[in-house]
Formats: C-alpha cells, sequence, structure tokens
C-alpha cells in the first residue's frame, strides 16, 4: 500500500464527511423555519449560524489556551531533566525535516503515554505530552508521536477539529436550551397558541438533538481519518514507522486512565485516552489497526537516519 495514497484518499473522505455535516446543520434549519414559520421567516436558521459561527470563532482565538488550562499543562523545562532536553531536541529535528515552524512544547501531568496538538495553523499550534510519555517512551517512539502530532498541525487537522467541536457544540447547547424551554412552559387546555409553542419547541429540540448527534457520528469518522493520515504522514517525517508503532504497542499493553480532560476533548490525544467519565463511541481507530497499517506503509527507499550524537532516528 503506498501511503501517499493514502493520504490523498483521507484527505477528500474528510472534507466530504465535514461538508455534509454543515449541509445538514443547514438543511436542519431551513426545515425547522418551514415548519415552525411556514417559510415566511428564517430565525431559526439565523439563531442556529450565527450561535455556531460565535462559537467557532471564541473557539478559533481561545480554544487552545482553555484546553491547555483544562489538563493543567506547563511549557516544558529543558532544565528540569536530560529526559526533557531530549524530548524538545526532537521536536526541533522534526521540525527542520517537515520544514515546519516549532511550536511550544507542553507537559501535562499524567501518567498514561499521550499527546495532542492544538491551534489553528502551523504559526499558531502547541503539542503538549503526557509526563507518562516523557519518563516511559525511547527516543525513536519519541519522535513517532511528535511526528503524528506535527502531521496534524501540518495537515490543518487541529483547526478542522476545533471548528467541527464547536459547530456541535454550539447545536447541543441549543438543543438543550430548547429542552429546557419545554420544561419550564405551562399549556392550558383553553391556551391554543401556548400549545403550538409547546409543539414548536419539541420540534426544534428534537432535530436539533438528532443534528447533534449525527455531527458527532460524523466527526468520530472525520476523527479516525485523520489519524491514519497522522500515521503515515509521521512515517514521511520521521522515515521509518518503527518508532511510531513501538509507541501504540506500549500504549496497548499500558491502557492507563487519565487523569485529567474530558470525553469531548479525546479526538485531540495521539490515542484514545481512557476517562473516568466513559464516553459511548470511540474517536480512533483500534490501536492494532494502526500498527497493522503501519507495517505496510514502510517506504522502501526510506533508511533509518542518524544524527550526528550516533543516536538512531530522529
Amino acid at each position: 500500500m503506498n501511503f501517499l495514497d493514502e493520504q490523498k484518499r483521507n484527505v477528500r473522505t474528510t472534507w466530504m464527511l465535514s461538508a455534509g455535516f454543515f449541509l445538514l446543520l443547514a438543511l436542519a434549519g431551513l426545515g425547522l423555519d418551514f415548519f415552525v414559520f411556514k417559510g415566511k421567516a428564517f430565525w431559526i436558521t439565523a439563531v442556529v449560524v450565527v450561535f455556531a459561527l460565535g462559537q467557532g470563532l471564541f473557539a478559533y482565538y481561545r480554544g487552545t489556551a482553555l484546553l491547555l488550562r483544562s489538563v493543567e499543562a506547563q511549557p516544558i523545562d529543558p532544565a528540569a531533566s536530560p529526559r526533557h532536553r531530549q524530548v524538545l531536541n526532537v521536536l526541533e529535528e522534526l521540525c527542520l525535516a517537515s520544514g515546519l515552524p516549532q511550536p511550544p512544547l507542553y507537559v501535562e501531568p499524567d501518567d498514561a503515554i499521550n499527546a495532542f496538538a492544538a491551534g489553528r495553523d502551523p504559526e499558531h499550534s502547541v503539542i503538549c505530552v503526557t509526563t507518562g510519555l516523557i519518563q516511559k517512551l525511547d527516543r525513536n517512539e519519541t519522535a513517532g508521536v511528535l511526528g503524528h502530532e506535527l502531521a496534524h498541525i501540518r495537515n490543518r487537522d487541529v483547526l478542522l477539529f476545533t471548528i467541527m467541536a464547536a459547530f456541535i457544540g454550539s447545536v447541543g447547547i441549543l438543543s438543550a436550551l430548547a429542552w429546557r424551554a419545554i420544561r419550564g412552559t405551562r399549556v392550558s387546555r383553553r391556551s391554543k397558541g401556548a400549545g403550538q409553542i409547546l409543539i414548536a419547541l419539541l420540534a426544534i429540540a428534537v432535530v436539533l438533538w438528532l443534528v447533534s448527534w449525527i455531527g458527532r457520528l460524523l466527526k468520530l469518522a472525520v476523527s479516525r481519518t485523520r489519524e491514519y493520515l497522522a500515521d503515515a504522514t509521521a512515517v514521511e517525517f520521521t522515515r521509518e514507522p518503527e518508532g511510531l508503532i513501538e509507541a501504540l504497542a506500549k500504549i496497548q499493553q499500558e491502557a492507563l486512565e487519565t487523569e485529567y480532560g474530558y470525553a469531548d476533548m479525546a479526538h485531540a490525544y495521539f490515542a484514545q485516552p481512557h476517562f473516568k467519565a466513559a464516553s459511548l463511541m470511540t474517536t480512533h481507530p483500534p490501536l492494532a489497526e494502526r500498527i497493522a497499517r503501519l507495517r505496510v506503509w514502510h517506504p522502501p527507499e526510506a533508511q533509518k537516519p542518524v544524527d550526528q550524537r550516533g543516536a538512531p532516528g530522529y
């Protein structure tokens, strides 16, 4: 299997799924307007679109800072230990190899092996690794994980995930507000107008709730295709898949519960985190499937590079 062909296929699939979700959101708003206002006004569509755009803009400019704060991440201190310095060196070398600007590197206090990238473009992105990754992975394995996160930045996955999460979240909030309005509405038997309002609110709540769940399913599909693409791109950066394979194998064996974050941010991580509040749906492909694909993605022309200090890989 040619991993470059796989990249192109995944990019096409991702944008088709994203376009489908946004079209579904617009159609839902229009359908509700025709049901409630008989097509004479488009207030629901306007509210949904404006609210979603507001959420998207907030996530675009402030989402990264909020995400780092939620996991209590701190900037990496290269003087803290030789291993901290080594992880920073690996990132520097990968950025030189990929031609990407070096993102700030943060550390999340978590024993589980994991990492995530966040931001809106290569110039405004960060990478965060867990203390478990720093302590338990070797240099090549760390290079594989960091290469994967850099791939998310180069491929603009971080922006795509941020915007999709904001739009889905906004629909969920509007649906919750509609359900709350229904519970707070008292309908009199003599009040025909109140009954119509209740029916309209119920229709809005149900449709938005369905759109929110359909959006979540589309986000899961998008997230899974982007993970395969990022794995392939990491091989392009490091020129060998073994470090990434070994990192995934260690995570598969460990399966530790993460201490920070929440299920709605699971898609941001390198591997599916195990939260205390379990999610019904996983955002990542099975680790065994990712490992199997990497074993056949080995570029035949790639040679394992050796740095000037004699350490294999990046």
